[in-house]
């Protein structure tokens, strides 16, 4: 079974590119599913979600474990970490994610949790992202 999520269209200060994002569910507090657009990063060390995002899960975003993320340009973004169950199309997980403490930060699916559950190939000629699940 293949997962495949077309590249999101933007547009840059001079040009347009193209980004690849994936569709990720997390599970709330109150057991509903809710369904995120994501950039796949495997530059990224974890998945990193917005304080509103947390708020919406029904998560108290202080109750986790203190994170500080460094972006690019030595940007230092403060998080929270989570255990949360998540699902990509019907494969569901045990993912730990953070929370910034603010909502200003772009959604990222991280190579924690995620990338031991799936091959993840970046198709930039066809411009898709395809998640394969391990067996």
């Amino acid at each position: 079974m293949k997962l495949v999520f077309k590249y999101r269209k933007e547009r840059a200060r001079t040009r347009v590119v193209y980004r690849p994002v994936a569709k990720l569910s997390l599970k709330s507090a109150d057991g509903y599913w809710y369904t995120f657009t994501a950039y796949v990063d495997s530059g990224a060390d974890v998945s990193l979600f917005t304080r509103g995002d947390a708020e919406l899960l029904g998560i108290n975003i202080y109750e986790g474990e203190p994170w500080e993320l460094t972006g690019i340009g030595g940007a230092v973004i403060p998080a929270y970490l989570h255990e949360t169950l998540a699902r990509i199309g019907s494969i569901e997980f045990p993912a730990r994610i953070a929370f910034a403490d603010l909502d200003g930060v772009p959604r990222l699916i991280g190579r924690l949790d995620v990338f031991t559950k799936f091959k993840i190939t970046f198709d930039e000629r066809n411009l898709q992202t395809i998640f394969q699940p391990y067996d």
